[in-house]
């Protein structure tokens, strides 16, 4: 009886990681300048990039120095740019960290699944 309960519970998780990583794949696309991302997302852009901060420090398997550097270099250009030409300004560097850190998230959700659940 206990061996049937544990296989459904790790069926269920099983079910409810999938869902979950294809949630992640779903923004992933989203987020580059769909329809739902003008309506939407760019209202939550904040609340998003916190939410991606959140993850990223409390989990391991997400602290990654590449993907962490690539947003700093980005913060970096952003502020040279701001600078030196008042072009690019805040919201715009929220949004480029909020497409990252979303796909960072999707690809490292599951890495052995991801290309299958693309």
């Amino acid at each position: 009886m206990r061996a049937t309960l544990s296989m459904k519970n790790s069926a269920t998780k099983k079910q409810c990681e999938a869902a979950c990583h294809y949630l992640l794949i779903y923004l992933m696309v989203a987020f580059a300048d769909s329809f739902l991302y003008d309506r939407i997302l760019t209202n939550i852009v904040i609340p998003v990039v916190a939410l991606i901060a959140l993850i990223v420090m409390a989990n391991r398997k997400y602290q990654l120095v590449y993907p962490i550097s690539i947003l700093a270099l980005g913060f970096l250009a952003m502020l040279f740019v701001r600078v030196s030409t008042n072009a690019l300004g805040p919201t715009e560097l929220l949004i480029w960290v909020a497409m990252v850190g979303i796909t960072l998230i999707a690809v490292l959700f599951d890495v052995s699944s991801f290309t299958a659940q693309l």
